[in-house]
């Protein structure tokens, strides 16, 4: 048995290291692109920024970034043919809220790989870049200084043609793409943003059609998802935007036309594959079949993203053309998802392998099985665990808006930041409502039993542990468990610079400066979630019932609040063009929670089975749930220093 859960811990590493050497030959086309990561302060990033100004002989005016010691982080793609010799034009990246620089993998794959440099940030309080950067203005002008000094730093590297720099963005990235071309774009400016792509970002480019006084020069592309959560804000966004930009070409009432660049000016003609517009000035809009979310993995807004960089730039100086439809980057996504569930299985390979060893071999203590556990078969089963799970699937459901939205009032930003809220304030509420449903599930089972004289199993015997000291131990024993399943992702990420992942859901690598808010505001929500949640996953255990039965009817209790929520929503959504909830948060982070939820329901069970324990399973949880949770949401940590 031993051998055995140490082969098992050899495949999940095994399988981990081909998503890391598979992420990195897609991130990097081959090892045909050069890829760095720069992680330093504000200020370090500032001097680097004039050294190389001045290196390189360019005269870009003074610094538009303020000096800080926060900390900020980009990553740098450089194709062979961008040189000091063959200046390349150059894509600044800016991911969405609640994400980090590694979600825009599709940009800058499928652009470094034609030739374009490509620099992707983390945005204030997101990812390695700290919420200091961030000012009062929140989410869109106050990630604008990240956004400015990554350009800033893109336009001062040899190997870039500063003339010809571009951004593409999402969401929270788009507001700080259009604030900073705000700033940039002005009168006698050197460092002006030539063209910027806006997936999923319609607001950032109505605000540009309203606020930017002279477009000259820019060339905007607006691909507006047809099934956009957020909405259109009651305005017909698109004839706006277009009118902003090409104004007089369009006929009152007429719709704004896709797929086709105007000017004030009138039609432009759309340049073959790869060769570059007529004209610095126009826009062009899109209407792809894509959510919100989805903005960021579709093959049809890759293309367009493409396309537009295409148009504006024309193909780099000693790189071939590659058409849109040619695109790679899904196989990074395959492996960055293989990297995921290779995590997600080292929860178990690891955990077996530590229970064998002597240290932990006294938490061994198998649950109960057999001839011990009761017949599903009886009524007097089968009405207590009705009216257990039914009830918590509808209140899970009903709760999770309401809760969601009340969060930000309930719980101060002092404690726990915007939208994090909202869903610790559902996790705690949930947890709460578990807690209840236990006695209801002992009381019933008692009053279903009071005439046989069979004694009823307390309402929280599954979370009974022999003592303090075993309660040490199994604390011990989560904390080496958690931290052994998250080496392959340290050196994933600090030596690849890979994140195992699904699209904007992702492990990521927590860093030391949030220890303090991991233990004291993010895990004890995650634990009054999971503590109750464990409980009930174990008392749905019966003698009749094959076991991995019962673990897929409690791993789809934990699911099917959240799925039926987003089933609902998202119909409503493709059939009217609005989402049921109009809050879009909510109805976007909900695709978060899918894959902790199937975890949970699993491990909780296994690691039961084995040890008689609940702890371990709502430990080790509650603990990679908030580390999960830290790494793809905005930090309220405001201390310049890193792992």
């Amino acid at each position: 048995m031993k051998k055995k859960a140490w082969i098992a811990v050899i495949v999940v590493i095994a399988i981990e290291l081909v998503s890391m050497l598979g992420s990195y030959m897609v991130q990097t086309s081959g090892l045909s692109v050069k890829q760095e990561v720069i992680t330093c302060s504000m200020n370090d990033l500032v001097k680097m920024i004039n050294e190389n100004n001045a290196k390189y002989g360019k005269d870009l005016g003074d610094t538009l970034s303020k000096g800080s010691d926060g900390q900020i982080s980009l990553s740098v793609y450089t194709p062979k043919n961008a040189t000091p010799e063959t200046p390349a034009p150059c894509v600044v990246c800016a991911h969405g809220w609640n994400n980090s620089k590694e979600m825009q993998l599709m940009n800058f794959v499928e652009l470094s790989r034609r030739g374009f440099v490509v620099v992707a940030v983390d945005l204030a309080g997101h990812g390695r870049s700290d919420v200091s950067l961030q000012d009062e203005t929140g989410c869109g002008k106050g990630n604008t200084e990240c956004v400015a000094a990554t350009i800033e730093y893109a336009m001062s590297l040899g190997c870039v043609d500063e003339t010809q720099v571009g951004a593409v963005g999402h969401s929270a990235g788009d507001l700080a793409i259009g604030y900073a071309i705000q700033m940039m774009n002005t009168e006698g400016s050197k460092k002006h943003i030539s063209a910027y792509c806006c997936s999923a970002g319609a607001l950032s480019a109505f605000l540009l059609s309203m606020q930017l006084p002279d477009k000259s020069g820019l060339l905007l592309g607006v691909p507006m998802g047809e099934y956009e959560e957020m909405g259109s804000f009651g305005f017909d966004l698109k004839t706006i935007i277009f009118n902003g930009f090409a104004p007089g070409q369009l006929e009152p009432g007429a719709p704004a036309p896709l797929g086709e660049y105007y000017n004030a000016e009138g039609k432009i003609e759309t340049p073959a594959g790869g060769e570059k517009l007529s004209t610095d000035t126009a826009v062009i809009l899109y209407l792809p079949k894509v959510t919100h979310p989805s903005a960021v993995i579709s093959n049809e807004v890759g293309s367009i993203t493409v396309d537009f960089f295409y148009a504006a730039f024309g193909v780099p100086a000693g790189a071939e053309y590659i058409a849109s439809s040619s695109m790679v980057w899904g196989w990074g996504a395959f492996f960055q998802t293989l990297g995921l569930l290779g995590f997600f299985a080292s929860i178990f390979a690891f955990g077996a392998a530590l229970l064998k060893t002597k240290a932990f071999a006294s938490l061994l203590h198998k649950a109960p099985e057999g001839e011990q556990l009761p017949r599903l078969k009886s009524f007097k089963e089968i009405i207590p665990l009705v009216v257990t799970f039914v009830p918590l699937c509808i209140l899970a459901y009903v709760m999770y808006f309401p809760c969601f939205n009340r969060g930000d009032a309930l719980i101060s930003e002092n404690i726990i930041t915007p939208v994090v809220s909202g869903l610790a304030w559902y996790t705690m509420a949930s947890g709460l409502v578990a807690f209840a449903l236990i006695f209801v599930n002992w009381f019933v089972k008692k009053l279903c039993y009071c005439k046989d004289g069979i004694a009823v199993q307390s309402a929280f015997a599954t979370g009974r542990i022999g003592g303090f000291g075993e309660f040490m131990k199994t604390v011990g024993f989560c904390a080496l468990l958690v931290f052994l399943v998250y080496i392959p992702q340290i050196v994933a990420f600090h030596v690849f610079d890979v994140n195992f992942g699904i699209s904007v859901y992702a492990v990521g690598v927590p860093r030391l400066i949030w220890l303090p808010e991991v233990l004291t505001k993010y895990l004890p929500f995650w634990l009054l979630f999971l503590i109750p949640n464990a409980m009930l996953n174990n008392r749905a255990r019966f003698r009749d019932v094959p076991e991995w039965v019962t673990t897929l009817f409690v791993t789809l209790a934990n699911l099917l609040p959240i799925l039926i929520l987003t089933i609902v929503n998202y119909y409503h959504l493709f059939k009217t063009g609005n989402v049921l909830y109009t809050s879009g948060d909510p109805s976007i982070f909900a695709w978060n929670i899918f894959a902790p939820m199937i975890l949970i329901g699993i491990s909780n069970r296994f690691f039961y089975k084995k040890t008689g324990n609940i702890w371990i399973g709502a430990i080790t949880n509650a603990t990679i749930m908030t580390l999960m949770a830290t790494t793809i949401t905005r930090h309220i940590s405001d201390i310049a220093f890193f792992m």
